[in-house]
């Protein structure tokens, strides 16, 4: 009886070494196959080989958003220590003001904070794509005027097209835990 438990636990321990580091996160669903506009003009879909960190922002965004761009720059380098290159994973930040923030605004908001990273894309769709985007991700907002009131929530999708993690950006009180956010990109490779 004893060697069949030891048999029983060997078993299991060897089953949850080889399961794919992916199946470790819970998949919370697709996201709509839409596409939205990056600043050079070209089409982008959820569907590229590759995970995706998903941001929704505005250009004129305070406090939350500029710290989530810090906070992401920092994420890039615990990336970068660990051996994981840019094209191994997407950084998609989505403007929840599409008619304020225009090309030229997004990419001057881009330089200012110095993140024109290869696999960074500052991402524009109508206000209806957008509000569909935010509705599957569970992102609540409301516009009033040029201010946005948004959660604050940071988004792991995988290269299927799966939101995979949701986790907190940034406060003012507390950063991103960039180093959990790290693990997930790396389970998800």
């Amino acid at each position: 009886m004893y060697r069949w438990v030891i048999l029983g636990m060997v078993i299991l321990f060897g089953v949850f070494l080889f399961l794919p580091k992916e199946m470790e996160l819970p998949n919370e669903g697709p996201v709509p196959d839409i596409h939205l506009t990056s600043l050079n003009g070209s089409s982008h879909s959820f569907y590229e080989p590759v995970p995706k960190v998903v941001v929704f922002f505005y250009a004129d965004c305070p406090d939350i958003c500029p710290l989530t761009i810090w906070d992401l720059k920092k994420l890039r380098k615990e990336l970068v220590n660990r051996g994981v290159e840019d094209d191994h994973y997407e950084i998609l930040l989505i403007t929840l003001n599409p008619a304020v923030d225009t090309v030229s605004s997004l990419i001057s908001y881009r330089d200012k904070f110095d993140a024109n990273f290869k696999n960074w894309r500052f991402l524009r769709g109508s206000d209806q794509d957008v509000e569909s985007l935010a509705e599957a991700f569970g992102m609540v907002f409301r516009k009033e005027g040029r201010v946005v009131s948004h959660s604050t929530t940071l988004y792991l999708v995988d290269r299927n097209g799966n939101i995979r993690s949701k986790h907190a950006m940034a406060t003012s009180q507390k950063p991103m835990d960039v180093r959990e956010v790290a693990d997930h990109i790396e389970r998800l490779q």
